[in-house]
């Protein structure tokens, strides 16, 4: 499976998302989620999300992305990448509950340093009330801004904000704070 993340900053969040899931129309082999901010958690200068899944899907994210509008968006990047790692059991309800998604802005020499971060995080994390899945994305190529991408669905916002406060993940929250992280929750679109 190949995936392609984009990540948008736009004054008009819903109006680039109707733009987005408008011309999604022709892609029926294409797996697409669209994630919108809600709360800033730490430094998230974005507002939307989106993650593209299938065989051969290059040609036709860019086809989508060519359709909109460049007045609906402030600035764009875009991630070809693999799953790093994955846990627990993807929903195919993504719309309920919420998500954390992290953009890790590091660099290639750092990123075996963050995946034993996130890895024994994820330890403590993912036998807390409200945890469901987790996937965290590695860049494909070389120099990209957002080498690790984390996306990870909770139950909701407060299940999520218990984890994360509780003592036994002080150690991760402490650690992760040498990275630049963009770590913001969502909502599915």
């Amino acid at each position: 499976m190949n995936y392609i993340i984009d990540i948008y900053t736009t004054d008009n969040t819903s109006r680039l998302c109707r733009c987005l899931s408008d011309n999604l129309f022709n892609s029926s082999e294409l797996g697409v989620e669209i994630y919108t901010k809600f709360k800033e958690v730490k430094d998230a200068f974005y507002d939307v999300l989106v993650v593209y899944k299938g065989a051969d899907i290059e040609h036709e994210v860019k086809q989508i992305s060519n359709r909109v509008d460049p007045s609906f968006y402030c600035a764009h990047d875009r991630v070809a990448c693999r799953i790093a790692i994955e846990l627990g059991q993807f929903q195919d309800t993504p719309e309920s509950g919420c998500w954390l998604i992290n953009p890790f802005e590091i660099t290639t020499q750092q990123i075996p340093d963050v995946i034993d971060m996130w890895d024994k995080a994820k330890d403590d994390l993912i036998h807390k009330p409200g945890f469901v899945h987790a996937r965290l994305f590695q860049a494909l190529t070389a120099h990209p801004k957002y080498n690790l991408i984390n996306v990870a669905h909770w139950v909701s916002e407060s299940t999520f904000t218990k984890a994360i406060e509780a003592e036994s993940y002080s150690s991760h929250k402490q650690r992760s704070l040498q990275y630049k992280l963009h770590p913001a929750l969502c909502k599915s679109w």
